[in-house]
């Protein structure tokens, strides 16, 4: 069962914003317009703002949508509120992309899709919104428009706790219990998330010993994410002894499973011979795989070794 999404951000909030947009634009046609809004002459704070919005103040733009999404002082629109929104979170602003992401969950005004708000609750979850970083985990969690991962999951659970969001604790910790108790059982994708979960600290205290046997249980079954992150900490020398050779062994397993990040490291052993002969032509090739599945350090790597990419 998906667990139910915070949703409710934004509307309430209106008159709290209107002290931040005030440092946006024209302070005096703020003001006349806050005043408007504060004593419910809607039509005259819409009139007033309408046109600053239109300069392109991305607050001013998000304000704008609540006004259109609760039908305040202009005919109710969501279609004209995702617009406002969209324009806003373009520009940059967290709450517009909260909503705009809630729209997409809602299907209002714009066509439901998880990818889409997916992509806008990423954005509000880096500037560190904790209803988007709640909602965001549940979307990792069930693989609905991003690709499932428990880690992920755990990581934007935790981020959510942290500041105290609703719910976010329970979920991280129920979401913990069934990891551990698929991993315990064998399951690889389990295993894999449970080493992540160790190596980042995600809803578990750190431990690189923990992440390498978690890890290196679900490499050797065949889990490419698993071999390539095994991969890294035998570069890294973390929670196993460091070892090109073992760092090479995994990547190549991962590399030639398609895992991008590996074919990038793998090409890079070969390129400087770390743990197998060096040999810039095998360098070349697997930096080119991962790069024609777009990993940019790829691309880069490529272009220092002085190779044409298109």
């Amino acid at each position: 069962m998906i667990k139910k999404w915070m949703l409710g951000a934004g509307l309430a909030g209106f008159c709290a914003l209107m002290p931040l947009v005030v440092r946006a634009g024209p302070t005096e046609d703020f003001k006349a317009g806050i005043a408007a809004y504060q004593r419910q002459d809607y039509a005259k704070a819409f009139s007033i703002l309408k046109p600053l919005a239109e300069q392109g103040y991305d607050r001013v733009e998000y304000a704008i949508g609540i006004m259109y999404y609760n039908g305040q002082g202009v005919e109710q629109s969501y279609a004209d509120a995702a617009n406002w929104f969209d324009k806003a979170a373009r520009g940059g602003n967290t709450n517009a992309q909260l909503f705009l992401g809630n729209m997409y969950i809602e299907g209002q005004g714009v066509e439901k899709s998880y990818e889409q708000a997916a992509k806008w609750w990423q954005k509000a979850a880096i500037h560190g919104a904790a209803q988007a970083q709640y909602n965001l985990a549940i979307l990792y969690e069930n693989g609905l428009g991003v690709e499932q991962s428990y880690a992920m999951a755990a990581n934007f659970y935790q981020k959510a706790a942290q500041q105290k969001s609703p719910k976010a604790q329970g979920n991280l910790d129920t979401l913990l219990a069934l990891v551990r108790k698929k991993a315990k059982a064998g399951d690889a994708k389990a295993q894999s998330a449970m080493g992540i979960m160790y190596y980042g600290a995600y809803g578990v205290g750190q431990s690189y010993e923990e992440a390498a046997f978690w890890t290196r249980s679900a490499a050797e079954q065949g889990d490419q994410l698993a071999q390539s992150n095994l991969g890294n900490m035998y570069f890294d020398g973390r929670g196993v002894e460091k070892s090109y050779s073992q760092a090479a062994k995994w990547y190549s397993e991962a590399a030639q499973q398609g895992q991008m990040s590996a074919q990038y490291h793998l090409g890079l052993l070969y390129a400087k011979g770390q743990g197998v002969p060096e040999n810039k032509d095998t360098a070349i090739m697997w930096l080119k795989k991962s790069a024609a599945q777009g990993y940019v350090k790829a691309k880069a790597e490529l272009i220092s070794l002085g190779v044409d990419v298109e």
